[in-house]
């Protein structure tokens, strides 16, 4: 599993670089994107905003 932090993980960004190069070297395997709304979430610890934006361990596995 690869997991990149970015707001939007199709376009232009870590995430679609990713997909174009599993998509340009033929490997095949199941992506699941995972992106966050484009809002302000304020400031603290990593753990605590990646819970506030429903990107925990936990969040991560629920959504597969």
């Amino acid at each position: 599993m690869v997991a990149a932090e970015h707001i939007d993980a199709t376009i232009n960004s870590a995430g679609s670089a990713i997909n174009n190069f599993l998509l340009n070297n033929k490997v095949h395997i199941t992506v699941k994107n995972i992106k966050t709304l484009d809002r302000t979430i304020g400031h603290g610890g990593t753990k605590e905003l990646l819970k506030r934006i429903g990107l925990t361990e936990d969040d991560i596995i629920k959504s597969l």
